[in-house]
């Protein structure tokens, strides 16, 4: 009797529990019904399509790296296109699972992209078209690289007279053609030498001499008067093609300013008293300038150079003497000083380097001992040694005398003269900076 009893009890307890089972089904039935959701069993999760990267669109790819940068997870300095291509590249080898595999995939390409590369060499030319550049003992003044041109300006430094060589496909188009000699040879026209007469600038004074990728910028100046001129002469690969006068107002300096994006900026500088005003502007017309601020800073007429490189993403000015480079606010005029309101000074020889900004920092270039040894360093904005400094020295190339660099792509070429087989020559050397 008391199994039977127990035997009914055990019965009752199931169908209970059998019916409550079936009432909270059909609650979460009509939960579903009502809205309009499909009941979520084990076998239509099985039939659920994972998505892959590749299985997306172009548009929802750009979108879903795009949602990354707003989630922040990488910086928006990033180029949304770049990390497409870098994914795209992955997921050709590596299938990405969107639930599963995004995020970390997307970070391990950002984090590798952050990573500034080693500066490697990649060849080493010998020297330009088989041949000298010049059958002068000119000094070089300046060698410029322009697709697939080069233009090598020579002459002796604080004389008027100047020449030109020009290469083109490795060869040389021409050799030392006289441009400008400020009496039989001038690259002004009539007007602008009866300028210079009328202005009483034509002899007297101090001429100084800077060079765009496509001009040559002289700045002439008479202190005795107070009077100063800026005549631009463009150039081709024929020789000068045309000069303008660009102003005709008096400042005491004149400066190139290279950009991070290869941009170069003008720059006016004039003393008034402990003061100096600076204006930068973006053409040679000299019009609107994008900054305008004082200095007053009793070092600044000892540490400027007339070529400076300017980060205006940071606002920052950097210049300097032959051993130190400091750095000038551009919004303020006010350069970088220490907790102790000392001037702070960077252990980089800027009058004997040249500074070329990319996406990870500076990389500079720099002959400090003019013992011809050429360093090649990479810095961060903040001048904080980045990579060890790549030493070159190809001595049994003979002499080098250091004439500057040029970022190309994603590479630097440096160029130097070389003695090569008893010829005054150049050669320029590509090194990897991606």
């Amino acid at each position: 009797m008391q199994l039977l009893k127990k035997f009914y009890l055990i019965l009752a307890f199931t169908l209970i529990t059998f019916l409550a089972a079936c009432g909270d089904e059909e609650k979460s039935d009509a939960d579903n019904s009502e809205s309009g959701k499909t009941p979520v069993t084990a076998e239509s999760k099985s039939e659920e399509k994972e998505i892959y990267w590749n299985d997306l669109s172009e548009e929802e790819q750009e979108r879903k790296v795009q949602e990354a940068i707003d989630s922040k997870v990488f910086p928006e300095s990033f180029n949304v296109q770049d990390i497409v291509e870098e994914l795209n590249e992955y997921a050709d080898v590596n299938p990405i699972n969107m639930a599963i595999d995004f995020e970390s995939v997307i970070s391990g390409i950002v984090e590798s992209l952050a990573a500034p590369g080693e500066i490697e060499i990649l060849t080493v030319n010998e020297q330009l078209g088989n041949d000298s550049f010049t059958e002068t003992d000119h000094p070089i003044i300046k060698i410029i690289e322009k697709d697939d041109t080069v233009f090598v300006f020579h002459g002796h430094s604080g004389y008027t007279a100047f020449y030109l060589s020009v290469a083109k496909d490795n060869k040389w188009i021409f050799k030392d053609k006289l441009i400008h000699d400020g009496e039989e040879v001038s690259m002004y026209s009539e007007d602008i030498q009866q300028t210079l007469i009328d202005q009483e600038m034509q002899y007297g004074g101090n001429t100084y001499r800077y060079y765009t990728q496509d001009s040559v910028i002289e700045h002439k100046i008479n202190d005795h008067i107070n009077k100063s001129i800026v005549i631009e002469s463009t150039f081709d690969e024929t020789g000068i093609t045309g000069s303008k006068i660009i102003s005709q107002e008096y400042f005491e300096a004149f400066s190139i300013v290279n950009t991070l994006d290869g941009e170069q900026l003008f720059m006016t500088e004039l003393a008034d008293g402990d003061l100096t005003h600076v204006n930068i502007y973006e053409d040679t017309n000299l019009n609107n300038s994008i900054y305008s601020y004082d200095v007053k800073f009793k070092d600044y007429w000892n540490l400027r150079s007339n070529y400076t490189f300017l980060d205006r993403d940071r606002n920052f000015l950097y210049t300097g003497d032959d051993s130190v480079t400091v750095k000038i606010d551009v919004t303020t005029g006010e350069p970088n000083w220490d907790a102790q309101g000392h001037l702070i000074e960077y252990d980089i020889p800027y009058d004997n380097s040249y500074f070329i900004g990319d996406d990870f920092g500076l990389i500079v270039t720099s002959e400090p001992d003019y013992d011809h040894k050429i360093y090649i360093s990479r810095y961060d904005y903040d001048l904080n040694m980045m990579n060890e400094s790549l030493f070159i020295d190809n001595g049994a190339m003979g002499s080098h005398d250091f004439e500057g660099g040029a970022k190309t792509n994603e590479e630097l070429h440096v160029w130097r003269e070389v003695v090569y087989k008893d010829q005054r020559s150049i050669q320029m050397t590509p090194y990897s900076i991606d």
